[in-house]
């Protein structure tokens, strides 16, 4: 059975919060400046039976810190080792388990650390990132940012292989008419498992959004194939029959919501209600100057799926703003 549970625990929270020891992260996160976010992090299920949480800080798609909780252990933090460098002041200290006490005495020095490094973050690294962060930070009537790089986790890797195949094949198959058209060596061979962003409608429907910068002619292509298998993956983890169930899934995303109010990480805008029967919508969101070329790809792509019988719902394409907010394009 797939799962889906980005809610951080109560220890998590209390750091966060205001007034926490670790409650900077939420200011950075909400900063303006050099597409920066934070998200909450953890698995539902992890198969030595603990449930590690964390959040993490990004610079458009780079992660820059994650602060991470395991009840029998304390909290560490984590990043990448282009980044965890002493020239930006990090303590290899921080990498190991340890008691909030103990982090928190620390946490200005890690302060220091995130403003010496986010700036160092080069402007190649926020092509994409740029519009993910704003869509993921934009304040909209129309729908709730939830997560970003959502994906679901699988009890084993057999699981894994036979659901993505089960829910794949069929969408890579419905293009073969296609074969003959120049951008047909660029078909991809599968179909990855996270989607950019993860939303709320406000009619309470989930939105899985597929988010493409301008100059990706290729993959804005293919993007109806890659959008629609996040779709149907969080479709499956709400069904009664195949997944955790419509009253569990619900509970998670009610759950997610709130936490991330009481953080202050959704201020104002919609607040949708969240309907018992969760329903999953593929959105596909393309940086402002895209090609013709482009465009006309992803409708030849979209058209197949559709004769395929495999557009439920139907697909929507929207227009990304650099401050986030999307506008429909019309197919």
């Amino acid at each position: 059975m797939i799962t889906y549970d980005r809610t951080a625990d109560d220890e998590l929270m209390d750091a966060l919060l205001p007034g926490g020891w670790a409650s900077s992260l939420v200011k950075f996160g909400k900063t303006s400046g050099y597409a920066l976010d934070l998200q909450l992090r953890g698995y539902a299920v992890q198969s030595n039976g603990t449930k590690e949480k964390w959040a993490t800080l990004y610079v458009g798609l780079t992660k820059v810190l994650d602060l991470r909780h395991l009840p029998s252990k304390g909290f560490k933090l984590r990043a990448h080792s282009t980044l965890a460098l002493a020239k930006h002041h990090w303590d290899v200290s921080w990498e190991k388990w340890q008691p909030k006490e103990q982090l928190g005495k620390c946490w200005g020095e890690v302060d220091q650390y995130l403003e010496r490094v986010i700036p160092s973050i080069g402007k190649a690294f926020l092509v994409e990132g740029a519009v993910q962060s704003a869509v993921s930070g934009f304040t909209s009537d129309k729908f709730l940012v939830l997560d970003r790089e959502a994906a679901v986790t699988y009890t084993s890797n057999p699981e894994k292989k036979r659901i993505k195949a089960c829910l794949g094949d069929p969408l890579l198959d419905s293009v073969s008419d296609l074969s003959r058209e120049p951008f047909w060596a660029s078909k991809p061979s599968s179909l990855g498992g996270e989607c950019d962003v993860l939303a709320l409608d406000q009619d309470g429907s989930l939105l899985a959004i597929e988010i493409k910068p301008r100059s990706s002619t290729t993959s804005i292509r293919w993007s109806p194939l890659q959008v629609r298998h996040y779709a149907n993956l969080f479709s499956r983890w709400a069904s009664d029959d195949l997944g955790v169930g419509s009253e569990e899934a619900t509970r998670v995303i009610k759950r997610m919501v709130d936490q991330r109010h009481r953080l202050g990480l959704i201020e104002g805008g919609l607040m949708p209600h969240i309907t018992s029967t969760i329903k999953v919508k593929p959105v596909i969101a393309i940086g402002r100057g895209y090609s013709d070329k482009a465009l006309q790809g992803l409708k030849l792509v979209q058209q197949c799926l559709a004769d395929s019988g495999l557009n439920d719902p139907p697909l929507q394409v929207m227009e990304a703003k650099l401050w986030g907010e999307l506008e429909e394009i019309s197919l």
